[in-house]
């Protein structure tokens, strides 16, 4: 894996502009600063507008961290019937996991045979 680094900057100043310079306090690794265990880690580009009202955009890249648990109210990647979503993790009335939209155009998803979280 390639690292990528950038500059970090103490502070930025809501009142009179600074030099930007000044206040550089180091370089950090994007993939450090995002990334738990780049083995456990994929990348997803979105496509497809139920997130948004998660600022959840298409084309946007996710990062998932398939080494977490999900739990109820996380957005999740999940395989839900042979098919790839992105949605929240919610639960029915009878404690079933079902997948929620952020975007009020679409309905809770109910898997009819399989969930997968990935």
């Amino acid at each position: 894996m390639r690292l990528t680094t950038v500059p970090l900057f103490g502070s930025v100043r809501a009142g009179n502009p600074s030099d930007i310079n000044e206040d550089k306090i180091d370089d950090i690794s994007l993939e450090s600063y995002l990334i738990d265990d780049p083995r456990e880690t994929i990348f997803v580009n979105v496509k497809g507008d139920s997130m948004i009202e998660a600022g959840i955009h298409e084309g946007d890249t996710l990062i998932v961290d398939k080494a977490k648990k999900p739990r109820l109210g996380d957005i999740v990647i999940a395989v839900v019937d042979g098919e790839f979503t992105v949605k929240y993790l919610a639960e029915d009335a009878q404690k079933q996991f079902v997948l929620d939209p952020a975007n009020s155009a679409y309905q809770r998803i109910v898997p009819e045979n399989e969930l997968e979280l990935c």
